[in-house]
């Protein structure tokens, strides 16, 4: 009897590897997440949703972003990509054709909406860096110069913020009046007749950057500066025939709606700083006051660092915040507070270290 051998041809599934991008200019940001491991070992029943609520609070802001600033130029959401792997976070906008200083702050706007969200949102502190540079991205490929530039970038930041390229910097500050040059109303009319329809950029972009102790250029993600009362005294000094018709109409707006848009700035700022205020006394509080080194480990000077380290970090949060309270005149909100000398206990050596102490009456906030 033969037996009928016919066989069964496997159908092989050919997958091709999509080829690099071509090279683009792209505005590039590159962010750690600070504390993406207590998300895992405090809040295991968030996991699974982790990814979807990360996406969802990027485009959230990168909607608002695009309905807040559509009359100023901003940049659009067309080609925007990022990439999460473990707990770093890279995102990416094509610069447009023509990109000009106005677009250039806005993606900085966007990035410091996205880095408040992390930290409101999620308790997550972010350390990073901005920039703008050449770019192949793709689902299997990112690659060029700009990304090697950011990531720099990131492990210079050190702290719990996201610092800005000097190349970046280079083009927010051009054409403006020179750091250090008079700045007074004739000189920034004189400026604006240069700039005609951009007379709101320096508004824009000293609500969205600050410069630190060190000279590094950072984001100002509590700002929360009335860019529309600036731009309308600004315009009424500079006079109507110098700046665009959107521009125009924005201030008539502010000018029929004063009491309503000046309110809901005192009511967003009032309620980011305390919300702000409350989540780092808390953090202070676990992370910041009371030290247990690990006796199994053997690495002890890696720990001290490591404490010590995490004591640096909120110390620069605070001092941020209390800046931006000063600067808002909200001396209610502010947090006192002094750095102690401490032996950590439970440890045969005793180390000092550094601790943040919160003083008592920062608990409860004055009214």
């Amino acid at each position: 009897m033969v037996k009928n051998s016919s066989t069964k041809k496997k159908t092989v599934v050919s997958q091709e590897v999509c080829k690099p991008s071509p090279l683009k200019d792209y505005y590039i940001a590159y962010i750690d997440l600070i504390g993406y491991r207590q998300i895992f070992s405090e809040q295991p029943d968030r996991i699974k949703d982790f990814l979807n609520d990360i996406h969802n609070l990027v485009n959230a802001f990168i909607e608002r972003a695009k309905q807040t600033n559509a009359s100023l130029g901003a940049i659009s959401s067309d080609g925007f990509q990022y990439k999460i792997f473990s707990d770093n976070f890279l995102i990416c906008f094509p610069v447009p054709k023509n990109a000009d200083r106005i677009s250039h702050v806005t993606f900085l706007r966007i990035i410091a909406d996205i880095q408040r969200g992390f930290i409101t949102e999620y308790r997550m502190f972010v350390r990073g860096g901005v920039t703008i540079g050449q770019l192949s991205f793709n689902e299997n490929y990112i690659f060029g110069a700009g990304l090697i530039k950011a990531v720099d970038l990131e492990q210079k930041a050190r702290l719990p913020r996201i610092i800005v390229d000097k190349d970046l910097r280079t083009l927010l500050n051009g054409g403006e009046v020179p750091e250090g040059a008079c700045n007074c109303d004739k000189c920034y009319v004189k400026y604006v007749e240069e700039l005609k329809g951009e007379i709101a950029y320096l508004t824009l972009r000293n609500a969205t950057t600050l410069v630190d102790a060190d000279g590094e250029c950072f984001l100002s993600y509590l700002d929360v500066t009335n860019q529309d009362a600036i731009i309308y005294e600004r315009v009424q000094g500079a006079g109507p025939k110098l700046v665009s018709k959107e521009i125009l109409e924005a201030c008539n707006n502010y000018a029929d709606n004063k009491e309503k848009i000046d309110n809901h700035y005192k009511e967003a700022t009032l309620d980011r700083l305390t919300t702000h205020r409350a989540l780092i006394i808390a953090i202070i509080k676990k992370y910041c006051q009371d030290f247990r080194l690990d006796k199994s480990r053997t690495d002890f000077q890696a720990q001290v660092k490591e404490l010590q380290k995490r004591v640096c970090k909120y110390k620069w949060v605070v001092e941020y915040h209390n800046e931006i309270c000063t600067r808002f005149n909200h001396s209610n909100l502010l947090i006192p507070f002094v750095m102690e000398i401490v032996p950590i206990m439970h440890y045969d050596a005793y180390p000092l270290l550094f601790i943040i102490k919160i003083l008592e009456d920062a608990v409860e906030v004055k009214s």
